[in-house]
């Protein structure tokens, strides 16, 4: 194993090889989708983007945060508001990519304006090392809800779809919870080192 692995993500490697997984009790980041179509109501007023504000509250200060719509941003903030005209989120998989991360949440409507097949070939590769559960806001039976569930299973973790029935509830009913096993989509081979040129 490369030396250059970090402690962390060989132990996050080590629960993958392991079968089931147990994620650490935190995700250490957060793909954020802000782009326009986060605008779409959900319930009772709310919009996606306001279902994505709640989500970050839970998960806590402590988590990083990459939002994306035409271009990426690192800067965490308050509030997000939709953004932009396109949804790309290729470049935002690649950037997280850069600090190692162990526990990855993407919260998405699953609308992306990149290649579908290139972002899941960007995520078999960061599961090599990490854990990636999705947060779907958006309509039931869609394409990009499938799109989603793919980027979950490619990445070993969960699906999630925010249910406007439950309106009231706190988001955390829809995150992970901390010492819940993961039903492997597949064996995940052994890791051989940091990832690169993705």
């Amino acid at each position: 194993m490369s030396k250059m692995l970090s402690k962390r993500t060989a132990q996050s490697a080590a629960r993958l090889n392991g079968g089931d997984v147990v994620p650490p009790k935190a995700a250490d980041w957060a793909i954020c989708d802000i782009s326009s179509s986060m605008s779409m109501p959900v319930s009772n007023g709310m919009r996606r983007i306001d279902c994505l504000n709640a989500a970050l509250i839970e998960l806590g200060d402590d988590v990083q945060v990459i939002a994306f719509h035409d271009y990426i941003s690192r800067e965490r903030i308050g509030q997000y508001e939709p953004m932009g005209s396109s949804t790309m989120l290729c470049p935002a998989l690649r950037e997280v990519v850069k600090y190692e991360p162990s526990y990855i949440i993407l919260i998405s409507d699953g609308e992306i304006n990149d290649s579908q097949s290139e972002a899941l070939s960007i995520v078999d590769k960061i599961a090599q090392t990490a854990l990636i559960d999705c947060i779907y806001i958006g309509p039931d039976d869609s394409r990009a809800e499938e799109f989603l569930r793919k980027i979950a299973s490619a990445g070993h973790g969960r699906f999630r779809k925010y249910d406007p029935s439950t309106i009231s509830e706190r988001m955390q009913t829809l995150l992970p919870a901390p010492d819940s096993p993961i039903e492997m989509a597949s064996p995940v081979s052994a890791v051989t080192g940091k990832l690169t040129n993705i």
